[in-house]
């Protein structure tokens, strides 16, 4: 099955030139500040926020912050000053043909930039412009920006596209298996590139998730039948026991499935790889029939980090279970 990611209307924090702490940010438009400084915290109340909000950028002194809507719309706190937004137009127009995902003010804070989700820049006030990746064909996904300390220059972030070695913690000595599973996952992660719905380089043409999965599991030399429905993977863990619970710590290898059960399709909605676990217990996967990717189509994809226990908030459904190959 497949997923929109639902957590990455994407959240992303827009690096800041100063030591000031940002506050928290809600996607409603609330703030919640931890340290110093707590009193410039303003949420946005419901009415004022037409578009999820993606992004909070400090000013360069610390003393003021702007809340930046998926829309391009712009709100200041503090002694941010407002030097133009997006908010005029709609998502996909022609102004604005993705949605905004960050921002970054110039180093002397009388401008900003904002960046598309397909890497489109769009400067206001004294930002300047150095290029971007919108117009490129396929669209290279883009969830956020950072800016050179002199201005010069900014990156543009591809979370895709950035290689890992996936080394937290490691493997288990009774899995061994698991870092070479991962291998494989990480060779996939790319953007859908089989022209029709659904259609994959792993099976059939349908939703693909746990064709993806269970492809990695057979190229590593787990035996294991290629399944097209992420809850057969809970019963052939379940026969096999192989089946942890959600709250277990699975292990770099392990396929983590998400939902309420193995029922049906509606129950158990999703499925990837678990490629890395931090110390703390938060884990990083990688899935297929996810993303979305950069053509817009699902792809094979990063996803993480995040606690299992708060799947249901990062991800949009819960974890039910992991199954060891």
């Amino acid at each position: 099955m497949h997923i929109k990611n639902v957590s990455r209307w994407p959240t992303t924090v827009a690096p800041v030139p100063t030591a000031a702490p940002l506050p928290a940010l809600y996607s409603g438009g609330g703030v919640y500040s931890f340290g110093d400084p707590a009193s410039i915290t303003s949420p946005l109340p419901a009415s004022a926020v037409p578009a999820p909000i993606v992004s909070i950028t400090a000013t360069p002194d610390g003393n003021g912050y702007y809340l930046v809507g998926a829309n391009g719309s712009i709100y200041t706190f503090g002694n941010a000053v407002y030097y133009g937004s997006l908010g005029a137009y709609t998502i996909g127009s022609a102004q604005v043909p993705a949605p905004i995902v960050g921002m970054a003010t110039t180093p002397d804070g009388n401008g900003y930039y904002l960046v598309g989700a397909n890497g489109s820049i769009y400067t206001f006030g004294n930002a300047v412009y150095h290029g971007s990746l919108g117009g490129i064909v396929p669209d290279i996904p883009v969830t956020g920006m950072a800016l050179s300390s002199n201005g010069a220059g900014y990156w543009l972030v591809d979370p895709d596209g950035i290689g890992s070695s996936y080394s937290l913690p490691g493997t288990s000595p009774s899995l061994p298996i698991g870092r070479n599973i991962v291998d494989i996952a990480s060779s996939q992660i790319a953007p859908a590139t089989q022209p029709g719905t659904f259609c994959n380089p792993y099976g059939p043409c349908e939703p693909w998730c746990a064709l993806f999965a269970t492809w990695v599991w057979r190229s590593a030399g787990v035996p294991i039948p290629i399944y097209s429905f992420t809850g057969s993977i809970y019963d052939w863990g379940l026969l096999n026991g192989k089946v942890l619970p959600p709250n277990a710590l699975p292990q770099p290898g392990d396929i983590v499935l998400y939902g309420t059960g193995p029922q049906t399709v509606n129950t158990s909605v999703h499925a990837g790889i678990v490629a890395q676990v931090w110390p703390g217990g938060a884990i990083d996967t990688i899935e297929g029939d996810a993303g979305p990717g950069s053509n817009g189509e699902y792809g094979s994809v990063m996803n993480g980090p995040y606690y299992p226990a708060w799947s249901n908030w990062y991800n949009g459904f819960p974890v039910y279970a992991f199954v060891q190959p």
